[in-house]
């Protein structure tokens, strides 16, 4: 991906989605950890 010719409005939303699956896969492993007792 050449982020120098893609609009910063997608690249921000490229963004926006990515972090939602990491912070949504840390909650899942973090909650998974606590119902594992």
């Amino acid at each position: 991906m050449d982020a120098k010719n893609v609009d910063p409005q997608h690249l921000m939303w490229y963004v926006i989605i990515h972090m939602t699956f990491v912070v949504s896969a840390f909650a899942m492993g973090y909650l998974d950890k606590l119902t594992k007792h």
